[in-house]
C-alpha cells in the first residue's frame, strides 16, 4: 500500500512539473513573438503588426530537456502591398540548470524585410522606396471598387433593419436595469457624421461579454456586458466604439467586400443573406484601432470622459485569454490575442 501511495505521489509531482514547464515555455514563446514584432516594426513601421500567431507541431524532444514548435506569424497587411503576409518559423527551447530558455527562433526575415537596391546606368534606385509608392495602389484600387459598389444610405438602412429582426429573433431581447442605455446611445450617435442612418441600439439576452454593430446604424449590447460595467462613461465608450464602426463605414464595407468576393447577385435578399452570414466575423486590429480612436472622439464630443474607455479596457483584461497559450484567436469585437487591452489603453492615453 505504501509503495502505491509513493508511486501516485511521484506521478502527481511529474504532472505538476510538466504543467509548470509548459507554462514557462508558452511565456517564452510570447516573448519571442513580441521580439519578432519589434523587428518587423523597426523595419517596416509601427503600422505593421502580428495579427495572428499560430502554433503547430509542438512537443518535447531529447527527453524532457528540449521543446520544439513550428509557428506561423500572420501580419495585418502585406509589406509594401507585395510581400508575403505569413511568416513560417521554428522555435527551440532548452532546459538548463532547471531554467527554460529559447535557444533558437529560426525565421527568414531576409526575403520579407531586406529589399535590395537596384543599379541602372550608374545610378542606385532604392527598391524599398519604390515599393512603398506602388504599395499604395492596392488600397487605392480597393477604395475605387468600394466607391463603385457603394450602397445608398436608404439601402443600407433597409439591410440593417432586416438584420436587426433576424439577430433579435436569434439571440432574444434583454433589458438594462442600471443604465440609461438609450439616453447614452442618443447622445453619442448624434455626434456621428452619418446623420442619415437609422440609428438604433438594442440589448440582447446573450450572456457573453460582448457588443457589436451591423450596417444601417444598428448597435447591439449583450446583457452579459452590461452586468459587468459599473459606470456610464464605460458604457459610453462601448457604445461609441460600435457607433464608430458605422460612422467609419466598416460595417457596410464588410458587406461590399463579401458581395464582391462571393460574386453575389446584388438583389436585396441576397445582400441581406450575405450580411447576416458575416456579422459575427471579427475586424482586423487595424480597424479596431480606428474604431477605438473615433469612439473616444465621439464619446468626448457627447460629454463623456475618455477615462471611461481606459476603465473599460482594465475590466476587459479580466476577460482576455490569459491561459498560457499564444495560439488563442480573436473571440469578438473587443477580446483578441494581440494587441492586448493594455496596448489599447496606452494608445488611448496618448489621444
Amino acid at each position: 500500500m505504501k509503495n502505491k501511495i509513493t508511486i501516485l505521489v511521484l506521478l502527481a509531482a511529474l504532472i505538476l512539473l510538466g504543467g509548470c514547464d509548459k507554462k514557462e515555455i508558452n511565456r517564452l514563446a510570447r516573448e519571442e513573438r513580441d521580439k519578432l514584432q519589434a523587428k518587423i516594426q523597426g523595419y517596416l513601421g509601427e503600422d505593421y503588426f502580428i495579427e495572428e500567431f499560430f502554433i503547430s507541431n509542438e512537443g518535447y524532444s531529447n527527453g524532457k530537456i528540449k521543446y520544439e514548435m513550428d509557428y506561423e506569424a500572420r501580419l495585418n497587411k502585406q509589406p509594401f502591398g507585395v510581400g508575403p503576409q505569413v511568416l513560417p518559423g521554428h522555435m527551440i527551447f532548452e532546459k538548463r540548470n532547471r531554467q527554460w530558455s529559447c535557444v533558437e527562433n529560426d525565421i527568414d526575415l531576409a526575403k520579407l524585410m531586406k529589399l535590395p537596391e537596384i543599379r541602372s546606368n550608374g545610378q542606385i534606385f532604392d527598391l524599398k522606396s519604390f515599393l512603398e509608392g506602388i504599395g499604395q495602389l492596392p488600397n487605392q484600387i480597393d477604395q475605387k471598387l468600394l466607391d463603385m459598389t457603394a450602397l445608398s444610405t436608404e439601402e443600407e438602412n433597409e439591410i440593417g433593419a432586416d438584420m436587426r429582426k433576424q439577430i433579435l429573433a436569434e439571440v432574444g431581447a434583454g433589458r438594462a436595469a442600471k443604465f440609461d442605455v438609450q439616453g447614452i446611445f442618443r447622445k453619442i450617435s448624434a455626434q456621428s457624421s452619418r446623420r442619415g442612418l437609422a440609428w438604433q441600439c438594442d440589448i440582447t439576452a446573450a450572456r457573453e461579454f460582448n457588443a457589436f454593430a451591423v450596417a444601417g446604424g444598428k448597435t447591439f449590447i449583450n446583457s452579459g456586458m452590461l452586468s459587468v460595467l459599473d459606470r456610464d462613461d464605460e458604457l459610453a465608450f462601448v457604445i461609441a466604439h460600435e457607433v464608430a464602426h458605422n460612422d467609419l463605414k466598416h460595417c457596410v464595407q464588410m458587406i461590399q467586400h463579401e458581395v464582391r468576393a462571393g460574386q453575389i447577385h446584388p438583389l436585396f435578399g441576397n445582400v441581406v443573406g450575405a450580411a447576416y452570414s458575416i456579422y459575427k466575423r471579427p475586424y482586423s486590429q487595424e480597424i479596431e484601432y480606428a474604431a477605438d480612436k473615433r469612439g473616444v472622439e465621439l464619446m468626448m464630443a457627447a460629454g463623456y470622459s475618455k477615462q471611461g474607455a481606459i476603465s473599460f479596457f482594465r475590466k476587459l483584461q479580466k476577460y482576455e485569454p490569459t491561459a498560457e497559450d499564444p495560439t488563442i484567436q480573436a473571440v469578438n469585437d473587443f477580446i483578441s490575442t494581440h494587441p492586448t487591452a493594455q496596448k489599447r489603453i496606452e494608445r488611448i492615453e496618448k489621444m
